[in-house]
């Protein structure tokens, strides 16, 4: 399986986007920048954001994830997962975050192939991914067409 590990704020948005936007929080074009990667790829969605656990809860009330959907449904994609809460690893790795999050859902999904779509360096160099991070740089665009092309590269290999 492929996997597109994402984060919402500076990929699916952007700062200026947000201070534009008059109250939404997804970027419609970077939804379909995502959906671009998908159908190239066959790659399934999880999500690394913070507010990741309120995606896989019923009913979803959190309103960024729940605007997240919506645009998702509308452009023909869905959500596969979310990566594990830090709870859930604290204790098994020396730190806990994000990135290891992701290193713990690869190894319990038998991922192959994947890439990260993050605004943030995690850390990504200390437990070898960072050559599968995309910095989305949040300030302007958020997850942008050159990201994309990216992004169907290093899940190609």
């Amino acid at each position: 399986m492929k996997a597109i590990f994402f984060d919402i704020d500076g990929v699916l948005n952007s700062n200026k986007f947000l201070c534009n936007s008059k109250g939404a929080s997804i970027n419609p074009q970077n939804v379909e920048n995502l959906k671009a990667i998908v159908k190239a790829t066959d790659a399934k969605l999880i999500l690394t954001s913070d507010n990741r656990a309120a995606a896989v809860k019923e009913p979803v009330t959190d309103p960024e994830v729940k605007e997240m959907l919506d645009k998702f449904e509308a452009a023909g994609i869905s959500l596969y997962g979310v990566i594990p809460a830090d709870t859930d690893i604290a204790g098994k790795y020396e730190d806990y975050g994000k990135n290891y999050g992701i290193r713990e859902y690869i190894n319990i999904e038998g991922i192959d192939n994947f890439v990260i779509l993050d605004d943030m360096d995690m850390g990504w160099d200390r437990i070898g991914l960072e050559n599968y991070w995309i910095n989305t740089e949040n300030s302007v665009k958020g997850l942008s067409e050159d990201d994309v092309k990216r992004a169907i590269e290093i899940l190609g290999r």
